[in-house]
């Protein structure tokens, strides 16, 4: 069953959002709190997340079949050195499943690398918004970086217009 979701987040001032959609207008800050609205049409399901310890999201755009995707990437700065391979496996992801399995239908997607001490949060889908892992080696040809670019990969493509589902492999 997919909604229309219009979803006002109040914060902190300080704290990084991130959720399912698009951030629409300006946010609002007042008595030291941060609204932000977010908006997203055919969906299954909203996510967000809030911290004051992110980093500078990591953001690129994609130029798709539907036309441009802001691809955002929220982490803490222990994990700076996973935000880059896991923007790219987002946007190889992104290349893949539009060409294999029709244009990405949305404007957004926010891969979000989950902090120190929070590793069971990793690994979770929900529309133009998931979860990947972190490593410690991100080099190229490393288990570690493999495992990331998976797991990345795995996350988004559940995410892909909400209606894949695991594959078992022989």
């Amino acid at each position: 069953d997919f909604g229309n979701f219009d979803v006002r987040l109040t914060v902190p001032k300080g704290y990084t959002v991130g959720a399912t959609g698009e951030l629409a207008g300006t946010p609002v800050e007042r008595d030291g709190k941060v609204t932000s609205r977010y908006v997203q049409g055919d969906v299954h399901d909203f996510a967000w997340t809030a911290d004051k310890r992110y980093a500078k999201p990591l953001t690129r755009t994609w130029n798709g079949p539907n036309g441009p995707v802001l691809v955002s990437v929220l982490y803490t700065p222990e994990y700076d050195f996973n935000a880059e391979p896991v923007l790219q496996a987002t946007i190889d992801s992104l290349q893949y499943f539009s060409d294999t399995l029709g244009p990405y239908p949305y404007k957004t997607v926010t891969a979000v690398i989950p902090p120190y001490g929070a590793d069971e949060a990793g690994g979770m889908e929900y529309p133009t918004f998931f979860t990947a892992d972190s490593t410690a080696q991100v080099g190229p040809g490393t288990a570690g970086r493999f495992a990331l670019d998976f797991g990345t990969i795995h996350e988004f493509g559940h995410g892909f217009h909400g209606m894949l589902s695991d594959v078992t492999y022989p």
